[in-house]
């Protein structure tokens, strides 16, 4: 799958994903880790001011990880 780490991904490279996880049954799992990372990264930007910038990446975060497939 070209969409994950890959800049120049595409709507078509995002449906195959989406189609691979979902035709898989691992869309929990992926879910699960996703959402890991993202705590991960909150973590990380924690101890840094709170602009807009910084407001917009984690509002970003959260609606890409809690959509749903």
């Amino acid at each position: 799958m070209k969409v994950f780490g890959f800049k120049g991904a595409n709507r078509d490279h995002v449906e195959d994903a989406v189609y691979a996880i979902s035709s898989l049954n691992i869309e929990e799992e992926v879910r699960k880790t996703a959402h890991e990372n993202m705590v991960k990264a909150f973590e990380a930007i924690n101890g840094y001011n709170e602009t807009s910038a910084k407001n917009a990446l984690v509002s970003s975060a959260k609606f890409i990880v809690e959509r749903s497939l």
